[in-house]
Parts: structure tokens; sequence; C-alpha cells
């Protein structure tokens, strides 16, 4: 029977250390989908739309997460949350739902527990887990977010793949971060601002440095996309 939204219920399965693994059937599938339909970090969406066998496999994967309880070690648990966050999304983006408000829409079932995007990453994998890196492993359908991956996350491989992301997002061409040609100014993404105090607790220059090839400019001020007064970080010395 599917249960209405309760937060409780969700984080203690997503603390589960010593259950029996769930199937992970649907998440192979999930990754076949993704090696077909994503090319260089976009989602092929009229391709993927067109090919009626792989819509069908599609709302096969939603209907597993739906009734799949996940268990196992912590790397898995996580790897399944993922991937169940980002088939649930891509799902939505394909039926025309990927719209900002379709995040928090709670029309969607994931472990027997009705919710919505924003609830999965904001109530439920964020306060199990605990790691800032899942913000930047998520599909983004309504900001510049990392470029999508071609193959689901995997428990082996979990954490590599979160660094190599996390630190793709920070250091490279990428929208996480936007230095200025003076230097005076740094441009972050909108990730920072919706969930700044799951970095180092706010401490945004400190969070990103660690992952940046190069440290951002003393001196620059640290800028959300939104601007306007109180959107930006004093300058430091």
């Amino acid at each position: 029977m599917i249960r209405r939204r309760h937060t409780t219920t969700l984080l203690a399965v997503a603390g589960l250390a010593t259950a029996s693994v769930a199937s992970a059937g649907w998440q192979g599938d999930f990754s076949a989908l993704l090696s077909r339909h994503v090319k260089a970090g976009e989602v092929d969406s009229r391709g993927w739309t067109a090919a009626r066998q792989d819509m069908r496999l599609l709302r096969e994967v939603v209907a597993a997460i739906a009734t799949e309880a996940p268990s196992g070690t912590r790397n898995q648990r996580l790897a399944w949350y993922l991937n169940a966050y980002n088939a649930l999304a891509l799902s939505k983006l394909l039926d025309g739902g990927g719209r900002e408000d379709g995040l928090r829409s709670r029309d969607l079932v994931v472990a027997g527990e009705i919710l919505s995007l924003d609830d999965l990453e904001r109530s439920v994998i964020g306060p199990a887990f605990h790691d800032p890196r899942i913000h930047f492993a998520l599909v983004r359908t309504t900001i510049a977010g990392p470029p999508l991956r071609d193959r689901a996350f995997t428990a082996a491989g979990l954490e590599a793949e979160l660094e190599a992301i996390t630190r793709a997002f920070l250091s490279g061409k990428q929208a996480g971060v936007r230095i200025s040609k003076d230097g005076f100014q740094v441009e972050v993404s909108p990730l920072f601002e919706w969930f700044r105090d799951d970095f180092d607790r706010g401490d945004l220059r400190a969070f990103i440095n660690r992952y940046r090839t190069e440290p951002l400019p003393p001196l620059a001020a640290i800028r959300f996309p939104t601007g306007g007064p109180g959107h930006d970080e004093a300058r430091r010395p």
C-alpha cells in the first residue's frame, strides 16, 4: 500500500545498514537507458520519447522505485537514492513536467512514500547521508548543473564518481564557479544559495577551494546569480 509522505520512515530506510541488499535490476536498466540517450552530457529527449520500448522501460524503472526499499551498505543505499532521483527527474522531464514547480509536486513514489523531488533531496538524501557532493550528482532540469552522466551510479565507484563530478563542476569550464576577468567577483551556481548550510556550514569559499585546482582569488566576493542586495558575500582579506 502506498503511504503519504512520512520523512522519518524514509530516513529510517535510508539509514539501514544490515538489511539484505535490494535487487539492483532497475538500476542496471536505468544505466542502459542513460547510455543510449545521454550524449555529451545532455539527454536526447526527442530520441528517448520516440523510442517506445525505452519509454516503457523507464516507466518500469519508476514502478520499481515506488515499491523497492534501499538497503545494504551506505554506498549501496546512496547510489540507490541518487539513481532513483535521477530516474524520476528524467521521467518528469520526458513527460513534460521538468519545470521548477515540478520539483515541488508531490506526485512521486519512493519506497512506498509519496513525495516530491525537492522532498527527496532536502528531507531524505541530504539528512541521511550528510554529503554536500550529492547536490552535484542529481539531474537538474531548471538550472545549469554538471553534465548528465551516461551511466548510473554504482556503490563500488561512488566515492570516485562524486569526487570527480565535484572537482569538474568547481574547477572546469562548467557553471559551478565563474571568476570575473578582474578577479574581484566570483559567481557561483544557485545550488550554493539553495543549500548553503550544507557546504561547510555556509563557508562556501572553504568548500570550493577544497575541490578547485586553483583557489579562488582571496579578495573576490562571492555572488549568487540572483544578484541584488544581500546576495554578495563580504570580501575577505
